[in-house]
């Protein structure tokens, strides 16, 4: 499968230059040419601290047609993104680390844009399943 997301494409953005407090992300990185935004939000996951998922990184991906800020906030222009296109961002940002994307209970859903959000876990974070059948192996990041 060609990906039309190539994260070696991507650039840091430098329009974030608001307060760490006022909810910015940390890091941007886009792709004009190809309408692409990922934002990284390091202090993200207070709910985390003192757990072992302490350090988790709160990753939304973005695809639009916008050029400019403005046009950002036009839902219309966005183009999905695809698993594939996902799991090449993780791996190239963090690579040989567990990145989750979560589907809640219906009454909990936010679907303020059109993005998907991944939650990168700290390395030698452990999860309590595995990918594959009823192997009794945890997924270690």
């Amino acid at each position: 499968m060609t990906l039309t997301i190539d994260p070696k494409r991507l650039k840091e953005i430098d329009w974030l230059d608001m307060p760490t407090g006022s909810g910015a992300p940390q890091f941007a990185y886009a792709d004009r040419s190809r309408g692409v935004c990922v934002q990284v939000w390091q202090h993200a996951t207070p709910g985390c601290n003192d757990t072992p998922w302490q350090g988790t990184l709160r990753v939304a991906v973005k695809r639009t047609s916008a050029k400019t800020r403005e046009q950002a906030d036009d839902r219309s222009l966005a183009i999905p993104i695809t698993w594939d296109e996902l799991q090449a961002i993780k791996d190239f940002f963090w690579p040989g680390r567990i990145a989750i994307e979560v589907y809640p209970p219906r009454t909990a859903v936010v679907n303020v844009a059109d993005l998907r959000w991944l939650w990168v876990l700290p390395a030698g974070a452990v999860l309590p399943f595995n990918l594959q059948d009823a192997s009794p192996e945890q997924l270690v990041s």
